[in-house]
């Protein structure tokens, strides 16, 4: 009896182990993708770096309940070959084990959840640093306009203090007197000079 309860519950252990295994290599292959990550996202690694220890965390526990699966079973059998005084604490035993088990279906949808959660993250990040470049680049076109209008208004300002100039005369010399003085001297007067 004692070996087909143990050919019974021994595929049970193997399954379980595998999970432990299976999830303990999942949330390590979750952590060196999401390492990568944290290095490009410096901001996002202070908020999110939490979730990949507790994926870690999860994934330790989850290998734990698997061992204690394990060594409850292993108490099973040891108990049935004890003898049939034994069967009740046996029961007992099978409780833990279902109990551990489903500690362990429950740490994995803890993973799954804080899976989840990481990657809406990312997609935030992602979707903010894609709003900050279309800022940067609209903030660029500005400067360069900016740049453009001081430049013509510089111009602008060139051309109409020398326009202003010709305008100019000595103190005391009257409008007359500045247009004979520039004729005799073969020049154009400056309101000739200014609309020329």
């Amino acid at each position: 009896m004692a070996g087909l309860v143990h050919a019974a519950v021994e595929p049970t252990s193997r399954g379980v182990r595998g999970e432990g295994n299976y999830i303990r290599i999942n949330a390590l292959d979750a952590e060196n993708i999401v390492r990568p990550l944290l290095y490009q996202r410096r901001a996002f690694l202070n908020q999110r770096v939490s979730h990949a220890n507790e994926v870690r965390s999860l994934a330790q526990r989850a290998s734990t309940a698997a061992k204690e699966i394990k060594e409850l079973i292993g108490a099973s059998v040891q108990t049935i070959h004890n003898g049939s005084a034994l069967a009740g604490e046996a029961g007992k035993t099978m409780s833990d084990v279902t109990q551990a088990v489903a500690r362990v279906t429950d740490i994995m949808g803890e993973i799954a959840a804080a899976s989840a959660e990481q990657s809406r993250g990312i997609d935030q990040v992602n979707l903010t640093i894609t709003q900050m470049d279309a800022t940067t680049q609209q903030n660029a076109a500005l400067v360069e306009q900016a740049a453009a209008a001081s430049k013509s208004l510089e111009t602008q300002g060139r051309e109409l203090s020398q326009t202003v100039s010709a305008f100019r005369m000595p103190a005391g010399e009257t409008a007359t007197s500045a247009h004979a003085r520039m004729q005799a001297a073969g020049s154009a007067s400056p309101w000739q000079a200014a609309t020329a």
